[in-house]
């Protein structure tokens, strides 16, 4: 049978086109409803959907792509579109099934999971989760996508308009495989490199297994495993302070100059004022980050490693964790984030709190930027207001704070502040991601008083502090937008903590040496000790001259950002 030019294969076969396009707009469309159904956000989901136009058109791409590779086949076409019809509806049957129940795409982490299931186990995920209704969708999909497979146009199409149409579809797949290499080259990851291709069923679950098998991924699991060694091989210690809740939150690219809290200029920190008003909030004010990334500060201030104790023979990795360390004391420990599960922005952060007794990632496995773009840190309430506390628990809950893009940071309700809100010489457009910060500090003000509810009528004591800060256009070039730079923009951080008035009662003492501790200069690196000085950990590495509440603390460290001496060249 003679095919004729591609643009007359393509009208002819125009239903295996509209299943391979249409299944992968609705996988993605699903996926992206459930990410706001699940945060009470459904109104996002428009214009959310409008900003997902990229994955759309890259799905529509590959369709085009695979109806050409059936296209080159000639007198074996039905052959390969039989294959390929089948391969796309075993991809969108298996990621139909893990969106609907756990709410993600096959991934790195399901398939560590699933390489590490005995037969038992097996048995017992099918008879939990497969159901009726499952069977009856998964033959009704294929009834509609059978249907689609009969849609042909008998249609020949001229050779010029051909030419256009395959220049066209050329140059667009020249383009996203430059865009590939590109950010490979800029990364050297293949799970950012091939983001787009997340998009397309067939190709995403390809990228599962190349991803599962990258090093980033494996430098991960070995993390992991580093640590619960080294938990293994310690002897158990006390706590003498006896702190039932001990609540470490870990903010984001939070700038403390831009708090009301903090005599910033526009109201963002009602909640936390009022705390402040009625004498359960501390905040100090002279605190530095020791870098201006996440990982960089997370591979210091989570375990004992500082830029003192930390070189190529001792990586920071060496050094025990406070997830470990509160194991070792009897505690109940739990880590719940809202950022990535592993990743070369979040492998440190991840490694260590994988090793908790409880561990709840929302984005787990997915570790690309499109997944850290709908998920308000309100998704992990559901969480945190259904843990089983203990008599004891050190509970660390890491935020996506004021992460760039900030308007994805928080729900509709909280967009008080606009373009024309913000006093400035600056272009509408500047202005207006500014206002987005100031909308994303309010949000995360309510976010934190939130948890402190959660806590508040226990014995309970909650420190707050961000990861690094953030320059909104006024660093010393007056031209930065990010946390990119050496300049105490980026520096300068929250460190806050919030008790309850069980915990003022109980642990006087303690408060006392909070209260006297709030002028001095501090930086992050050293939070450890301060957790340890805290919870009365009698652990060998706790050093008392590392925490800033104790009366023998060394206020005269040097503090270093990025190598620089901050109190002699940047504050």
């Amino acid at each position: 049978m003679k095919q004729g030019n591609f643009s007359t294969f393509f009208v002819n076969n125009l239903g295996f086109f509209l299943i391979l396009f249409l299944s992968n707009v609705f996988l993605n469309s699903y996926e992206l409803f459930l990410e706001h159904h699940n945060i009470s956000a459904r109104a996002l989901f428009i214009s959310d959907l409008l900003k997902y136009f990229k994955n759309f058109f890259v799905a529509a791409l590959l369709s085009f792509i695979f109806v050409y590779l059936a296209y080159l086949s000639k007198n074996h076409y039905k052959k390969v579109i039989f294959i390929l019809f089948i391969l796309n509806y075993c991809c969108f049957i298996i990621d139909y099934f893990l969106i609907s129940h756990f709410n993600s795409f096959l991934n790195q982490f399901i398939l560590d999971s699933l390489f590490r299931t005995n037969s038992s186990e097996s048995l017992e995920f099918i008879k939990n989760y497969f159901s009726l209704s499952f069977v009856l969708c998964a033959a009704l999909f294929l009834i509609i996508q059978l249907v689609l497979l009969k849609i042909k146009i008998k249609l020949q199409v001229a050779k010029k308009i051909n030419k256009i149409l395959c220049s066209i579809l050329i140059l667009l797949s020249l383009v996203t495989v430059l865009d590939m290499i590109k950010k490979y080259h800029k990364t050297q990851l293949l799970s950012y490199s091939f983001v787009r291709l997340e998009s397309f069923n067939i190709t995403r679950i390809l990228c599962a297994f190349l991803y599962y098998k990258e090093s980033a991924f494996v430098d991960y699991k070995a993390l992991v495993n580093e640590y619960k060694n080294m938990y293994l091989s310690k002897e158990k210690i006390s706590a003498k302070n006896n702190i039932k809740n001990i609540i470490l939150i870990l903010g984001e690219s939070l700038n403390k100059n831009k708090m009301s809290l903090y005599g910033g200029g526009y109201l963002t920190n009602p909640y936390l004022s009022k705390l402040q008003k009625n004498g359960n909030l501390i905040a100090f004010l002279d605190v530095i980050a020791p870098y201006s990334s996440t990982n960089p500060v997370m591979q210091t201030i989570l375990n004992f490693s500082n830029y003192e104790n930390t070189d190529e023979k001792h990586p920071w990795h060496s050094y025990f964790d406070v997830i470990g360390l509160f194991k070792l004391a009897s505690y109940e420990t739990f880590f719940i984030s809202n950022q990535e599960g592993f990743g070369m922005w979040g492998n440190a952060a991840a490694s260590i709190g994988s090793n908790a007794l409880n561990v709840y990632f929302s984005n787990q496995g997915k570790n690309s930027i499109r997944y850290m773009n709908f998920r308000p840190d309100s998704v992990l309430f559901e969480y945190i207001n259904n843990i089983k506390l203990k008599e004891k628990n050190f509970i660390i809950i890491h935020l996506m704070g004021s992460h760039f893009i900030y308007d994805y940071r928080y729900e509709n309700n909280f967009k008080k502040y606009k373009a024309a809100d913000i006093k400035s010489n600056l272009d509408e457009k500047k202005r207006k991601k500014i206002a987005s910060y100031y909308n994303s500090i309010l949000y995360n003000d309510y976010i934190i008083n939130s948890i402190y509810e959660r806590f508040a009528k226990d014995d309970s004591l909650i420190l707050y502090l961000s990861d690094h800060a953030e320059s909104l256009y006024d660093d010393k070039t007056k031209s930065v937008l990010g946390h990119s730079i050496i300049d105490k923009t980026n520096a300068e951080i929250p460190f806050i903590f919030i008790f309850s008035d069980t915990f003022k009662q109980k642990h006087n003492n303690l408060l006392v040496k909070i209260q006297n501790a709030v002028n001095k200069a501090y930086m992050s690196d050293d939070l450890i000790h301060t957790l340890c000085d805290l919870a009365g950990l009698n652990y060998y590495e706790c050093d008392e001259k590392r925490s800033i509440i104790n009366e023998n603390y060394n206020d005269k460290r040097k503090r270093l950002f990025h190598n620089v001496d901050y109190d002699k060249f940047l504050k």
